[in-house]
């Protein structure tokens, strides 16, 4: 029997992301994709019939069982920390915590209260259909993840059932390491991708595969608007491929304006209605209720009013911005379109992403079908169709998660351009060669890129480093050198800033570093022995509403920074907590750690311990 008959592209990634999809959902631990723990709290509100976020005391957030809080908390320590690891008996041990529903408190998820009940749809619903056996908050978690994986697997196979060509480019595209991961998670992003494959392919499928477009056909493509632009409306351009479809198909040319028309009105009303929701959810940081702004995945210097204000009175602000961004950021969408794991803290070898680009090349020109032709015409229009959401993603990034009147959009991701890829794939379509090995090149690939993205997963969470130094150092800011240096526990290991030594309030001892607009830095370290891997941890007490941990390299490489603690004391000190590892391109530099506030309210610090490691 023919190999092509029994294996063809959508049985073949049905069975391959059932196989992958299932390993990256057990081996990868809950909530190490990005924003999972807010997607699981807004996924486990909708299941109870919560369908909008809530607002409460200057917070956005919703009313869930404490339980799921705790659970969550749990995993933290594995974020942004290459050097931690875990063991499955630590999540086989959750298993016997009840979830307790009547045990509530409001919990802070701001950024996914925003998003519509059909983003969730698929967990929500398993949730509530599970919700009634009493199982414990990881349970829940695991089946709101298996509901994403088998939703995508579905969806997924009849867009590539559908499509009249490139079968064998979109199989691919879906099992690119970083789209199996995040479809296997508690994502909004899951319905997203879903509802995105599915459209092309339909309209793909009525251009080229039926002889008229029906009643019943629009009304398909009625609801694939209404999903789409009410799960992510950035992403509703994608239905731009309906213009590939002969006008002679609809009828006449008044029925073929009218169905588009309307079809972009549903669209532009679905938008704005969703848009007003989450206008009345929105409290930028400013406005955010202080006790919980760490909680609540905002940017202090963000503000979605000021920033669109801003682009309006600033000419071609948002142009040079725009391509600013895509210049400078390249390597974060290169790399994360096939696989960065985690919270972009776990990447794929740089060899495999240029080989993968390769792959995805080689299918683009040689997976062609003779019997089907794009004119130039619509391959610009598909090309539009990919630049409009680029261009929307960029933006509504911008307005989010941005400082006001920046130059740079730093949290563009790879993924996000995971749903709009056919269309930019599809603009350099040509029919002129059409093999059927191609088939055992998307085959082979897939599964070697999905064993090894296995295999940097269980190095990431589980295989045990050997540490070969540890270095801790700590300053309770007790005793000064001179006017410039507080003493350290470690002989020849100074803080700088000694300046900033207050009596006024300490956690321990009689003294802590007092900092505000006047005195803005504090507790200054610098590392001259970085390499490539090292961990490092910083944790310090603060008391005020103001100041932050920052990490820089001295060559402007990198700056990261904590903005809030992550839990307090009886005193009202909170704990602040900040993890990073050393780069490869980055070994020999020098790294500075220091505290700041330019505030005027004073804000104290106490007790910083940096903790140095290195590995075998």
């Amino acid at each position: 029997m023919n190999f092509f008959t029994t294996i063809n592209p959508p049985k073949f990634f049905a069975v391959c992301a059932t196989v992958f999809g299932l390993v990256f959902l057990i081996l990868t631990p809950p909530f190490q994709t990005p924003d999972e723990i807010n997607h699981f709290y807004r996924a486990y509100q909708i299941s109870e019939g919560t369908l909008l976020g809530q607002k409460q005391d200057n917070r956005v957030g919703g009313d869930l069982p404490k339980s799921l809080v705790d659970f969550a908390a749990g995993f933290r320590s594995l974020t942004w920390t290459k050097a931690a690891r875990i063991k499955s008996a630590t999540v086989l041990d959750k298993f016997r915590t009840p979830l307790n529903p009547e045990d509530r408190q409001f919990v802070d998820f701001a950024n996914t209260a925003m998003y519509s009940p059909v983003s969730y749809a698929p967990q929500a619903i398993v949730l509530f259909y599970i919700k009634p056996f009493e199982l414990s908050p990881v349970a829940l978690f695991y089946w709101a993840r298996l509901a994403s994986l088998l939703f995508w697997i579905v969806a997924i196979y009849y867009a590539i059932h559908l499509m009249p060509f490139y079968k064998w480019l979109l199989a691919l595209i879906a099992l690119l390491p970083m789209s199996v991961l995040i479809n296997m998670s508690v994502s909004a992003d899951v319905v997203t991708n879903a509802l995105a494959f599915l459209s092309i392919a339909y309209a793909c499928h009525l251009a080229y595969k039926e002889s008229y477009v029906s009643k019943g056909h629009f009304l398909v493509l009625y609801l694939l608007m209404l999903l789409l632009a009410s799960a992510k409306i950035v992403y509703a351009p994608v239905l731009i491929t309906i213009l590939l479809i002969p006008r002679e198909k609809f009828g006449t040319k008044r029925q073929y304006i009218s169905r588009l028309l309307s079809l972009g009105a549903l669209g532009a009303v679905t938008a704005l209605f969703w848009s007003s929701i989450m206008k009345s959810l929105y409290i930028p940081y400013s406005e955010y209720n202080p006790d919980y702004r760490g909680e609540a995945s905002l940017v202090d210097c963000a503000n979605m009013y000021d920033q669109l204000s801003y682009i309006l009175t600033h000419g071609v602000y948002l142009i040079e911005v725009f391509v600013h961004s895509v210049i400078n950021s390249a390597d974060m969408y290169y790399r994360g379109f096939i696989g960065t794991f985690g919270w972009l803290d776990t990447p794929l070898p740089s060899w495999f992403i240029v080989f993968a680009y390769a792959v995805l090349v080689v299918v683009l020109l040689l997976d062609g079908n003779k019997a089907i032709r794009i004119s130039l015409y619509q391959k610009g229009i598909l090309w539009s169709g990919f630049l409009v959401i680029v261009c929307l993603i960029l933006l509504t990034q911008h307005l989010t998660w941005d400082c006001v009147g920046s130059d740079l959009i730093v949290t563009i991701q790879g993924r996000y351009f995971i749903p709009a890829a056919p269309l930019f794939f599809f603009a350099f379509y040509s029919p002129r060669f059409q093999f059927k090995w191609i088939a055992w090149l998307v085959i082979g690939f897939s599964a070697f890129s999905l064993g090894l993205s296995v295999k940097v997963l269980y190095d990431r969470y589980y295989k045990q480093q050997v540490v070969r130094e540890t270095k801790v150092i700590t300053c309770g800011a007790e005793k000064k050198l001179d006017e410039h240096s507080f003493a350290s526990n470690l002989p020849g290991i100074v803080f700088e800033n000694a300046n900033t030594q207050s009596k006024d309030q300490a956690r321990s001892g009689m003294y802590s570093a007092k900092v505000n607009a006047e005195r803005s830095f504090t507790y200054t370290y610098r590392l001259y022995d970085c390499e490539s891997g090292d961990q490092l941890s910083v944790e310090v007490w603060r008391l005020g509403k103001a100041g932050r941990i920052a990490l820089v390299n001295d060559a402007n490489h990198f700056y990261v920074e904590v903005l809030e603690p992550v839990e307090k004391d009886s005193s009202g000190w909170g704990r602040m907590t900040l993890n990073y590892t050393v780069p490869k391109d980055l070994t020999g530099d020098v790294v500075t750690i220091y505290l700041f506030s330019n505030e005027k309210e004073a804000t104290y610090f106490d007790d910083i311990k940096i903790t140095h490691r290195k590995f075998e």
